[in-house]
This record gives structure tokens, C-alpha cells and sequence, in this order.
């Protein structure tokens, strides 16, 4: 019943929200203010204005003020299209995480949190999935060199080197790596994320493969000591991924001790601070 009586809520929400654009059509000026990223999701991005406040110093970021030099159309089109309820959140986040896939998702905050002794969650800081490494359609909105055209808050991107035919960074990496700038930093996986958690530390390796042996208890190469081209060889698949990710999670919550590889460490206190 509280679920519905929410749900109902926030169907009104919406709908009045869609009324009132309505009303902007007859040229009657409307401001709403909000701290709702459902209705955020809703807006157009030429009609948001963000307010944020650090160190006692303020600043309105609007996407009016965005050039086609700083935020071209495609980067709105793309922005416009996936900014759902998650991703709208980054406009009210101290800092944000950008991550390329559900495992930085699920992990990172548990990561931080129980490693680093760093709580996201209470230091406001959001990690946004992309869903793939369409990065840079995010990373404008904190990299303009003039102050009035970029968010307050700061912003760690993470993403995978996958390095290989003899190159240590692929182009889509060295692409993402190109981004950083200002309140934006890039961090990079020495390979991908799993695997450079399981190379991390003989502990790391000893608590992943048990992980992998519980989803796969029948697969005869991961009973003995596998490498971490085998594990690769098996989180190809998305599904592995999440499957994997969330069973690690379920782990390390009862487990004292697991090394978080530095790359990490740097891009969540990068935005702490």
C-alpha cells in the first residue's frame, strides 16, 4: 500500500510537471523549483537551471549558456534521451562517478565504503552508469574551462584501458583518458575492472575465484587455480557480469579483508575532496 500511495504520488508529480510546460506554450513564464530528479528527468535541458552552492561561493550552471563548441546538439540529443531519474541525480550530487558498466555500479560504493572507510552515499556522491562508454555526453558538463559553464561539484570518470594487440590503451580508453580537465579527472583500469581486482592481491584472487566457482560449480577449468585471462575469458558475457558482481558484493560484505586497486582509491577521493 506505501509503495502505491508513492507511486500515485509521483504520478500526479508528473503530470502537473507536464501541465505547467503546457502553460510555458502560452508564453506565461514558470519557475519551479525542485530537488526531485524525476521532474529533472522530465525537463528539457534548455529550461534547467542548476544552483549549487560550495565553500559559501554559488553558481547558476544552465545549458542556455552552452555553446555548439561546448555542448553540441548531438551531446544534448544524447544527454536529453538517457537522462532518466538515475542520471538526472548528477545535478544534485556533491560529486559524481561516472562508470561504464552495472559491476563499478554495484561494487565501487561497497568498495569505498568498507575499504577506504569512504561513504558515498552520506558525502552525496552519485555514481552514474552509462551503460556503455559514451562519456563524453556527461564529462561537458564538468570540463569547460570558463567556471560558468561546468558543475560545481567533481567528477571521477572510470573506465577500462583494454589494452591489447601489443598497445597498453585502446582508442576508446585514450579517447576517455583526452576528457579530463578542470573539475573532471579520468581514471584508468590497468586492464578492466575485474581483472585488475583479481590481480590485485593474492587474497583478492583466492576470494574471486570462489565467487566464480559458486556460479559455475560444474566448469572443470575453474576448480583449479585459473589466471585472470580465464576469469576475463568468462565476465565476456553481461550477464556473467552482473551475475559475478552481485555474488562478489553478497561476499565482501562478510569478508574483513580485500585490496582495492589504487585507480579506485584516487577517483572516490578525488571527488570526496
Amino acid at each position: 500500500m506505501k509503495n502505491q500511495k508513492h507511486i500515485y504520488i509521483l504520478n500526479i508529480k508528473i503530470l502537473f510537471f507536464k501541465y505547467l510546460n503546457k502553460l510555458k506554450d502560452s508564453k506565461l513564464q514558470i519557475f519551479i523549483t525542485s530537488h526531485s530528479p524525476t521532474i529533472t528527468a522530465k525537463c528539457d535541458l534548455d529550461n534547467l537551471i542548476v544552483f549549487q552552492n560550495q565553500k559559501g561561493v554559488s553558481n547558476a550552471f544552465s545549458f542556455l549558456s552552452m555553446e555548439e563548441s561546448d555542448f553540441s546538439l548531438i551531446n544534448r540529443r544524447y544527454l536529453q534521451k538517457f537522462l532518466d531519474t538515475t542520471k538526472a541525480q548528477l545535478f544534485f550530487a556533491n560529486g559524481v562517478i561516472l562508470v561504464e558498466g552495472i559491476c563499478e555500479a554495484i561494487l565501487i560504493p561497497l568498495l569505498a565504503k568498507k575499504y577506504l572507510n569512504i561513504d558515498l552515499e552520506k558525502n552525496g556522491v552519485e555514481i552514474i552508469n552509462v551503460g556503455g562508454v559514451a562519456f563524453e555526453h556527461f564529462a561537458k558538463l564538468f570540463n569547460n574551462n570558463n567556471s560558468n559553464k561546468r558543475l560545481f561539484s567533481k567528477c571521477s570518470l572510470i573506465t577500462d584501458s583494454d589494452p591489447k594487440e601489443g598497445m597498453p590503451i585502446s582508442d576508446r580508453a585514450s579517447k576517455a583518458f583526452n576528457l579530463k580537465g578542470n573539475n573532471l579527472n579520468v581514471y584508468l583500469a590497468s586492464h578492466t575492472f575485474e581483472v585488475d581486482l583479481f590481480s590485485d592481491s593474492i587474497v583478492n584472487r583466492i576470494i574471486m575465484r570462489d565467487v566464480y566457482r559458486i556460479i559455475h560449480p560444474q566448469t572443470n577449468e575453474l576448480k583449479t587455480c585459473f589466471s585472470s585471462s580465464i576469469l576475463l575469458k568468462k565476465l565476456q558475457s553481461n550477464k556473467d557480469k552482473a551475475e559475478f558482481a552481485l555474488e562478489l558484493y553478497n561476499t565482501l560484505l562478510r569478508v574483513k579483508d580485500f585490496t582495492v586497486p589504487n585507480y579506485i582509491k584516487e577517483a572516490v577521493e578525488f571527488v570526496i575532496t
